[in-house]
């Protein structure tokens, strides 16, 4: 004999003696739902479908973490996309930036910090002696974008008094700040050390890199 369960439309079969035992009670194995089997009892087989699915057993509770993991592949996705495609010039935008950072922090991740070489402004500049051919170079560095960037590369360009290049070198962060980012708007005074055997030092230039 056969009976079918009224909730996801499964056909079981069954015995006189376990219709007996269980006083015309089973429990269906696919969802879970015990039901009247003596209702919707059958003589012959029918596995044709007049029901659809519903599930409210482990296949029901298995559905959110799909969603969730097809959910974190798509940002992934995006945020892979947007990051090749543009991703300096809308990462540094303020709005972006923390709407993805709230994003990450859902999905338990971090955006990478980044440098944006035209948002910074180095002012202030000062060329200080030291002892015989040691120099400071001195500098206030601005980050002005609206975000906190990572510290850039400074390159310093020496000059003589006829504009003619004495010496050329590139500082990387570690060099000149023992923090690897500054804040949104924030200032850092940068010290230089310099060791020069020439003395006549006419002029000098301090960029970010």
């Amino acid at each position: 004999m056969y009976s079918r369960c009224p909730n996801c439309n499964k056909q079981i079969k069954v015995s006189a003696r376990q219709l007996r035992v269980s006083r015309g009670l089973l429990k269906c194995k696919r969802c879970g739902e015990s039901f009247d089997a003596l209702a919707l009892l059958s003589e012959t087989a029918d596995e044709v479908q007049t029901k659809s699915r519903t599930y409210s057993g482990s296949e029901a509770r298995q559905s959110p973490w799909l969603w969730g993991l097809a959910s974190l592949l798509m940002f992934m996705v995006l945020l892979a996309q947007i990051v090749y495609f543009d991703g300096r010039r809308l990462v540094s935008q303020p709005t972006i930036n923390l709407a993805l950072s709230k994003a990450c922090g859902f999905f338990n991740c971090s955006l990478p910090v980044i440098n944006i070489p035209d948002e910074w402004a180095v002012s202030h500049t000062e060329l200080e002696p030291h002892m015989n051919n040691r120099y400071w170079v001195i500098a206030a560095l601005t980050n002005q974008a609206g975000i906190t960037q990572a510290f850039p590369e400074l390159k310093l360009r020496l000059t003589d008094f006829n504009g003619q290049l004495l010496a050329e070198r590139v500082f990387s962060p570690h060099q000149y700040s023992v923090n690897s980012t500054l804040a949104s708007n924030e200032t850092v005074l940068v010290r230089l050390p310099l060791v020069m055997t020439a003395n006549e030092i006419g002029g000098f230039t301090l960029e970010t890199l």
